[in-house]
């Protein structure tokens, strides 16, 4: 169940931008376990099996095969889990089958890491992602209601604020393209929405990437060829050098946001044509 409430005019709205003030709702969200099926759902009657569920959590996201082996060897239960659904919940809670398991992150500090790789390199390729992949199209049945209404708000939200500057030309849309889960979905739901592949992609290289993150970004060029995507890149400074000046960036001091003010960009085009540099300025860059 998704509530939303508009703090400014005192009234609960069926989206998330109130229809009387026009300015962004608060959410409160509430999931039920559905026993039969065994996976979290927004409707407290299950739209597949039409039992009803228990409350669960008030927000939860699957427990992926790696990350689920990690926590069987952190808990001493190699592959424990393995034919099971494993969800992560509010407050960082892990649940098994709807069943939350005794594993606390503050105690992250307690585990020998040299142990952990060794036993995570001696089950990887026992563990399996079939039963995962079945629940999660379970999930997405259950749900699919609430996805098709998330996804064509976000359309109209997007559809909306592209029309403000489409005649402005002194204005440029992007997307800001970091390679991860997130700006995947806001990339496909822009692209989507205003029906132009051709919108400009940033990648903010915060020198602190993983080779994974390269290799995504190398991969979504190659599957995405109309859809040019520009690299920010801080060729004078790191983080970790950025660190030793300023310390780790907090909440307080986001320094790392502005690392790409007044820097370079260098855009590589998927046909692979000479680089074009160019000078974009940023004054805040997440």
């Amino acid at each position: 169940m998704i509530i939303y409430h508009c703090p400014k005019c005192d009234l609960d709205i069926e989206k998330s931008e109130c229809s009387v003030c026009k300015s962004r709702t608060e959410v409160t969200s509430l999931l039920y376990w559905c026993n039969h099926c065994n996976i979290p759902t927004y409707d407290e009657i299950c739209p597949l099996c039409h039992t009803r569920g228990k409350y669960f959590t008030s927000d939860a996201r699957p427990v992926f095969p790696q990350e689920r082996l990690l926590i069987e060897i952190m808990l001493g239960k190699p592959l424990a889990f393995i034919n099971d659904s494993v969800w992560n919940g509010s407050g960082n809670r892990f649940y098994v089958n709807g069943k939350k398991i005794p594993l606390k992150v503050t105690e992250l500090s307690d585990y020998q890491p040299t142990e952990i790789r060794k036993a995570l390199k001696q089950y990887t390729e026992q563990n399996s992602a079939n039963v995962f992949d079945a629940y999660i199209n379970t999930w997405i049945q259950a749900n699919s209601q609430r996805f098709h209404f998330v996804t064509t708000e976000a359309k109209e939200y997007i559809n909306n604020y592209a029309n403000r500057f489409s005649d402005n030309e002194e204005i440029l849309m992007f997307v800001s393209f970091s390679g991860g889960k997130d700006s995947t979905v806001v990339s496909d739901m822009v692209r989507k929405a205003v029906g132009n592949p051709s919108i400009i992609h940033i990648f903010g290289d915060t020198t602190l990437e993983f080779p994974q993150t390269y290799e995504y970004i190398a991969r979504f060029r190659k599957e995405n060829r109309k859809t040019p995507v520009l690299k920010a890149v801080n060729s004078e400074q790191d983080f970790l050098s950025l660190c030793e000046i300023f310390g780790p960036p907090s909440r307080t001091l986001r320094w790392c946001c502005n690392m790409f003010y007044r820097k370079k960009v260098i855009m590589e085009s998927p046909e692979r044509k000479p680089r074009i540099k160019t000078q974009f300025h940023f004054g805040y860059f997440p």
